[in-house]
């Protein structure tokens, strides 16, 4: 989602609210209540909105720091964000923070932590993890 899309999408949930506010104020004796319904779907849509803002922006970050892009390069700060964005569901930072723990320095702990991301992913359906998935396997006769 590009950032446009996030801010016309949060003046729409915006606009909803205070319209709702509004319109129920006026219908009942407890002006700071909204309609429940709305309100906890407008919550709902709002909780939606900034994990994904959460976790493309610990995304982007992470990839900053591997790739020096504004910043100096920097592997640690990579793995520290590429972590928190995969804890928030992006794949694709499961699949980064695999692809490094698998360097051939890495230690044996970091590729059997890359090896489980890369199964989990693989079993969630996710082809390109399936892919390095294999390979892994295919070149290591046993996983770490």
């Amino acid at each position: 989602m590009v950032f446009a899309e996030r801010k016309m999408i949060f003046r729409i949930c915006c606009i909803l609210l205070v319209a709702n506010l509004s319109a129920y104020s006026q219908s009942t004796s407890n002006p700071s209540s909204g309609n429940p319904k709305t309100v906890n779907i407008l919550q709902l849509l709002w909780h939606q909105l900034t994990w994904k803002i959460n976790q493309d922006e610990t995304y982007k970050k992470a990839q900053r720091y591997e790739y020096g892009d504004g910043v100096q390069e920097n592997e640690a700060e990579a793995l520290k964000w590429y972590k928190r964005s995969y804890k928030l569901g992006n794949e694709k930072a499961g699949i980064r923070l695999a692809l490094i723990y698998l360097k051939k320095n890495s230690l044996d702990k970091n590729k059997a932590e890359a090896v489980a991301i890369l199964k989990k992913l693989s079993e969630h359906g996710n082809a390109d993890a399936r892919k390095i998935y294999e390979a892994y396997l295919h070149n290591n006769i046993s996983t770490p």
